[in-house]
């Protein structure tokens, strides 16, 4: 990528952790806005965290506010660089279907969509009858009724990350691959600079922890303590088959609730999580995984039964106790920022918490309110959870 760098200067404005979708986006967010002495710093390459081992799911479809709002911008934006912009970042509104079993759970999505309707989000409650009639491989065996928006879909973390580095960098920000920062100095409650590897010490006057799984690490290197734990999340990705299905397919229940989608190219991608899962930076996958999820597929849509896996990996989903993400500065440290732990969801709600974070770092102020993602939020005990959130 043009912009990329070795040497590097004494002194940069803004250094950004992490080019993942939400360093990426923060990064050309704030170009746009004209601030362009940005350092991003990343420790491999590009989308090697957690945004290059998602699914690709874009979702909108939450129970809380805040949520929807964020992902709605978030549909509206990858939009734009689709078709305005015309960068093929293969961004598919094909739907997202979300199954109910039970009472409880038609229950909620009542709820939902009343809420999500009145933010016009177009969100279609669906009996068996027409789930069947509008999707007839999947199979409706005690299915209750199901959610579909059809403005939810997909899109390609390595192409939406590259347009937006590519773009931020040709304004003239600077990218730095293969260091990490190894520590975070400040003086008088505000942030100084950071020390790269075993570089010298760089200065700026804003820091912005993109970190992803290693958030907690970069906060606590600038004395902050954030509950940000990664979990391990296995996923894989069959051959190329015949059309089946377009939506992704989503089960929230614990004993067989998993959710995958079928690829423009017919590949199958999916995942489901673990009743026990594997905390911490580990990479490993498992046969049962493999055989559990193959299981869990094949009972929804039981043409997958001949369907060979090709690949199976492993990423992680930083999460909270409120499996909510943590954005914004930090009161005790003037020039830091979290923006971080998106507990799966970094995705389908980066490519607008990356406009609304460079707003605040350009104007002093977001121009949505993030204070429930603030992390005060855990000192003040005040925690809200999404209802049937994977």
């Amino acid at each position: 990528m043009t912009g990329s760098v070795t040497t590097l200067r004494d002194k940069y404005e803004t250094i950004i952790v992490g080019a993942g979708i939400i360093g990426s986006s923060t990064a050309y967010y704030l170009t746009e806005l004209g601030h362009r002495d940005l350092l991003i710093v990343e420790r491999e390459v590009p989308c090697s965290g957690s945004t290059g081992r998602c699914i690709g799911g874009v979702r909108q479809q939450f129970s809380d506010e805040l949520n929807i709002r964020i992902a709605m911008d978030s549909v509206r934006n990858m939009n734009h660089v689709q078709n305005d912009l015309a960068v093929d970042i293969q961004f598919l509104q094909t739907g997202y279907l979300l199954l109910a079993y039970t009472e409880r759970e038609m229950e909620i999505f009542e709820k939902n969509i009343q809420l999500q309707r009145s933010m016009g989000l177009k969100v279609d409650l669906l009996t068996p009858s027409m789930l069947s009639n509008l999707f007839p491989s999947i199979n409706t065996e005690s299915v209750l009724g199901a959610t579909f928006c059809p403005t939810d879909g997909q899109a390609n973390p390595f192409l939406l990350v590259h347009f937006y580095l590519s773009r931020a960098m040709e304004s003239g920000a600077r990218l730095l691959k293969g260091q990490e920062v190894t520590s975070i100095e400040s003086t008088a409650g505000r942030i100084t600079g950071v020390r790269i590897g075993e570089r010298d010490f760089i200065k700026c006057d804003n820091l912005i922890n993109c970190a992803g799984p290693w958030a907690r690490d970069v906060a606590a290197m600038a004395g902050i303590s954030i509950p940000a734990l990664p979990e391990r999340h296995e996923s894989l990705v069959t051959e190329k088959i015949a059309p089946l299905f377009k939506p992704m397919i989503v089960d929230y229940t614990r004993e067989h609730g998993c959710y995958f989608q079928q690829k423009e190219n017919g590949a199958v991608i999916g995942c489901f999580t673990p009743p026990e899962v594997v905390p911490g930076m580990n990479y490993g996958v498992s046969l049962d995984f493999l055989q559990e999820m193959s299981r869990r597929m094949i009972r929804l849509v039981p043409e997958l039964a001949t369907v060979s896996v090709v690949r199976q990996w492993s990423g992680h989903y930083t999460m909270t106790p409120d499996a909510k993400p943590i954005i914004g500065p930090e009161s005790g440290l003037k020039g830091f920022c979290n923006v971080a732990a998106f507990c799966g969801h970094g995705l389908m709600q980066g490519p607008r918490v990356g406009e609304l974070v460079a707003e605040h770092i350009v104007r002093g102020e977001f121009s949505l309110d993030l204070s429930p993602m603030s992390s005060s939020r855990f000192e003040n005990g005040i925690l809200t959870s999404e209802e049937l959130l994977k």
